[in-house]
């Protein structure tokens, strides 16, 4: 069996990183790359299978372990072996995916040679770090003594860390994280809030690691995303682990002083502003209902938002949605869409949230006040000058909170419209929505609308087409033959005899031969100038001398 392997510039991608991520002056990463050499000399990789930006394979050391090499987030890789950061197994499928399409040497010479950082980080590792506090440990039942342990522990990190803008985000995700989640309570529910609290304390040092170090564009979404992205997960996660418990009026002492800690959310960096709103908003959803904590939280955000209104509006956006989503929590709808189309189109996206949030809730009737909105909403922010894909997910999105909707109150016919509505991003989402309902010819019809011809399309949807509707393809073809020979081009005289081939079949299979016929000779007749058409028409055999 073939091994799958990644293009070239996948794997000079990820040996990019891999230059960046190891250092030649640290021993350890030395150490790494050496052992990741042996393994993959041994010939220790196999069964290596590579899909999009991901490699498998399976690695024979000691015992055998399964290995995901990464190639856009090399430091996003995985591997089965104990070990919590980029070990000897994953370096060996790297090496070993670089060597078939580069000279191994290259590599190993070139990351010998690279420029050394000013700060590399320093190997220090969670094991020597928990070691180091082992009797520094949170108090159980205090907020405040939770987070003078994540800066104690911030406070050590940094100072056995350096500042390399590459490897910072993975030391602070595998080395302070890790760290503080080792030192969780012992009672489950209150294990759970701790835990909340450390994604949380990992998110606010991220963004002040950020707002230090100032990296660019590349950087911010290639390193570090993937960090705030995984805190995301985490924090979500935990949440709803934290569904699963009957919470003890003893805990309410720890809610009560939770919600200040997370404003660092809203106001703690501008990097990854929708990120770090859905995380404050899922936050708020699932843990602080109680009418007392809301109204707390209003009066503190009307004088944050005043304040940024005072100055230089850095915050301003996420003062509102914050605020707009106490009005949604205790359910007046109305006034948050009001005050959505007040404010700009670029707030759409932000809005989706609250329709997913009532859709997996089932509250079908606040989602029915929401529908009018979308309709005035949604096209106005699609108007915007915005990347493609920057108006492709929000759609993308709603329309998958839409299919629930629809289907549970059988109301097909509204998604229809609202596919209508959005093309051309709806595109996927709609004609999958045909074509299950069997609604051939409004399929073919939207084909054609976007722009796609016979050759564009899945070769599965038209041969289900030809046997459950051939007639509906008739015109289709019709069109293709007709654009073809307009063309005016052998190649494309000979695209037109293959699609007059298919219809000869469809024509047949219906019991048409004589309408077919009539077709052709019609045909032949209106294009009797066309002498390399006639050519191709006769090497095809659709005609005779």
């Amino acid at each position: 069996m073939s091994e799958m392997l990644p293009s070239k510039e996948q794997v000079l991608h990820a040996s990019d990183q891999m230059m960046n991520l190891l250092s030649p002056s640290n021993e350890q990463d030395r150490n790494l790359i050496k052992k990741g050499l042996i393994l993959y000399r041994q010939g220790s990789v196999s069964q290596v299978r590579s899909q999009d930006d991901l490699v498998k394979a399976r690695v024979q050391d000691v015992s055998p372990v399964n290995v995901e090499l990464d190639l856009n987030f090399v430091s996003m890789s995985t591997c089965t072996c104990p070990a919590d950061e980029l070990c000897r197994h994953i370096t060996a499928v790297f090496l070993y995916v670089y060597a078939h399409k580069e000279r191994l040497g290259t590599f190993v010479d070139q990351w010998k040679s690279a420029p050394k950082p000013d700060q590399v980080i320093k190997t220090f590792s969670p094991q020597k770090q928990a070691n180091s506090h082992k009797k520094d440990e949170p108090k159980q039942e205090s907020i405040a003594s939770w987070y003078e342990f994540f800066e104690r522990e911030f406070q050590s990190w940094q100072a056995n860390t350096g500042y390399s803008s590459v490897q910072l985000a993975q030391s602070l995700h595998h080395t302070f994280y890790a760290g503080i989640k080792r030192k969780t309570p012992m009672k489950p529910e209150v294990k759970r809030l701790y835990l909340i609290h450390a994604a949380n304390a990992a998110i606010e040092k991220l963004l002040l690691l950020i707002e230090q170090t100032n990296p660019n564009e590349y950087l911010l979404q290639q390193i570090y995303f993937p960090y705030m992205d995984q805190l995301q997960d985490d924090l979500y996660y935990e949440l709803q682990e934290l569904k699963r418990y009957a919470l003890p009026f003893s805990m309410d002492p720890l809610l009560e002083d939770s919600p200040e800690k997370f404003h660092g959310l809203l106001i703690g960096g501008k990097a990854f502003q929708y990120d770090r709103i859905s995380i404050y908003r899922m936050i708020w959803s699932s843990l602080f209902r109680k009418e007392k904590w809301i109204d707390q939280e209003r009066e503190w955000l009307e004088k944050r938002k005043q304040h940024e209104m005072n100055q230089d509006n850095k915050f301003l956006a996420e003062c509102e949605v914050a605020l707009m989503h106490l009005h949604f929590l205790q359910k007046k709808d109305d006034l948050v869409i009001e005050r959505s189309l007040k404010l700009t189109e670029a707030l759409f996206p932000f809005t989706l949230n609250w329709i997913e949030e009532l859709a997996d809730k089932k509250e079908w009737n606040r989602l029915n006040t929401w529908l009018s909105y979308i309709e005035k909403a949604a096209p106005a922010y699609l108007e915007n000058d915005l990347p493609f894909d920057e108006k492709r997910m929000p759609v993308r999105f709603l329309l998958r909170v839409l299919t629930n909707y629809c289907q549970e109150t059988k109301k097909e016919e509204q998604f229809e419209r609202y596919c209508e509505m959005l093309l051309p991003y709806s595109y996927a989402e709609f004609q999958t929505f045909l074509f299950v309902q069997g609604r051939y010819e409004k399929w073919l019809e939207l084909q054609s609308l976007i722009g796609f011809g016979v050759y564009e399309l899945d070769r599965d949807y038209l041969k289900e087409i030809e046997k459950q509707a051939p007639k509906t393809l008739l015109p289709f073809y019709h069109e293709a033959v007709r654009d073809e020979i307009e063309q005016k081009s052998r190649q494309h005289y000979k695209l037109a005899v293959r699609y007059l081939k298919k219809l000869r079949t469809l024509y047949k299979k219906m019991k048409k031969e004589d309408v077919w016929e009539h077709y052709l000779m019609k045909l032949m007749e209106e294009h009797k100038r066309l002498r390399a058409f006639h050519e191709e028409l006769k090497k095809g055999k659709l005609v005779h001398d």
